[in-house]
């Protein structure tokens, strides 16, 4: 109940869709680095009806990933823990 009220207030406004317990990858150089772990959310803003994806790190509530899932948006499955998309550069 506390990640989950964490995730509702950090993303306020927001139409939560769907959240799970996450960790945050990047690829770089061929090789995967740890950048977060804390909640993925799927949610809707109700100004732009435009779905993101969030990660919100539950010990300090900051938000290092938000991505718009667009039309025809890639995202793969790679193994039941592993879910791959590409993401913006910093």
């Amino acid at each position: 109940a506390g990640d989950k009220r964490i995730v509702n207030e950090t993303l306020a406004g927001a139409d939560l869709k769907a959240t799970a317990i996450a960790r945050l990858y990047k690829a770089e150089g061929g090789q995967w680095h740890f950048m977060s772990m804390g909640a993925a959310a799927l949610a809707k803003d109700p100004q732009s009806n435009v779905y993101y994806m969030h990660i919100v790190d539950l010990h300090t509530s900051e938000v290092p990933l938000v991505e718009e899932v667009y039309k025809n948006f890639i995202y793969t499955v790679t193994t039941p823990f592993m879910h791959c998309f590409e993401g913006q550069k910093d």
